[in-house]
């Protein structure tokens, strides 16, 4: 939502409601049916102990999965440095620090689950909040660095998609136009990724 559709199109309100009303029909499916081999035994989760195991498993393996995806793009684009290309790579593997797994067939269902919902709700934040981070601080950065407000659509689309050639014939472009509107987009991006941190608060605070 907010990156190919509108959060309020069919699209993505059907694919919600969807998925939502699926997961129910799953549950009352592994429930009420007379299965010989449930797919996820409901009694499991009977059991407070072991499902507040299983939840806190998936949460810790679902913010690994969901970082490991975030923090290398995070990291290229705000630590990056071309005159020392393994730095970027040193601070990637930061990622892998501290790894918590489990195994088990309920266990790993749950965490996949998890891991999938997170990624999904991480990449969603961060394009939809890029998007107004651009959009509101990266405008003014050139103006004032002396591009013309006419340029600024064109500048954006051959900087954030690395055509430097079609960079390097916008009108009134610059060294300095290009210096500004690179610290401007990094810093877009750093606003951008915090939104993406202050998010997992709300998973954490339930861990």
């Amino acid at each position: 939502g907010g990156v190919m559709h509108p959060w309020k199109s069919a699209a993505v309100i059907s694919a919600i409601t969807l998925g939502f009303l699926g997961l129910i029909a799953f549950v009352l499916l592994e429930i009420y049916a007379p299965l010989r081999e449930p797919f996820i035994p409901m009694y499991l989760f009977a059991n407070f102990q072991s499902t507040a195991s299983v939840i806190l498993l998936g949460l810790g393996a679902g913010v690994y999965c969901a970082f490991s995806i975030v923090w290398p793009v995070q990291v290229a684009m705000l630590y990056g440095n071309s005159d020392d290309s393994m730095y970027a790579g040193y601070l990637s593997c930061l990622k892998d620090v501290g790894v918590a797994g489990g195994t088990g067939g309920t266990v790993g269902t749950v965490r996949a689950g998890l891991c999938a919902v997170l990624i999904a709700i991480y990449v969603t934040v961060f394009t939809n909040r890029l998007t107004t981070t651009v959009s509101k601080e990266v405008p003014p950065a050139l103006i004032a660095a002396g591009l013309p407000a006419t340029s600024i659509a064109d500048f954006l689309t051959a900087f954030t998609t690395g055509a430097t050639d079609l960079l390097m014939i916008v009108p009134g472009d610059t060294a300095s136009v290009i210096a500004a509107g690179s610290a401007s987009y990094k810093q877009a991006n750093a606003d951008a990724y915090r939104t993406v941190y202050l998010t997992t608060i709300a998973f954490s605070s339930t861990a």
